[in-house]
């Protein structure tokens, strides 16, 4: 999930999502983390009705959420 490519060609999917719904330059994706690990009730990162556990999902992914703030926004090729 490193592969610097990739990530470019899902984050301009994710922009184009957010242009075609006249989203705001502040609801529009800068930076994204792509992980492997699926997200289950079973990982703790779910509750039973499927919601995010916010506080959870932040310990487990701290050095994530880290670093991709420090690397800035990714600069979309045109």
């Amino acid at each position: 999930m490193a592969n610097e490519e990739f990530k470019i060609e899902v984050l301009k999917d994710l922009y184009a999502l957010a242009v075609d719904n006249k989203f705001n330059s502040l609801e529009k994706p800068k930076q994204i983390v792509l992980i492997k690990e699926q997200w289950t009730t079973e990982s703790d990162m779910l509750t039973p009705t499927m919601k995010m556990k916010r506080n959870i999902a932040k310990k487990q992914l701290q050095e994530q959420i880290d670093a991709s703030y420090a690397a800035g926004p990714i600069r979309l090729p045109k």
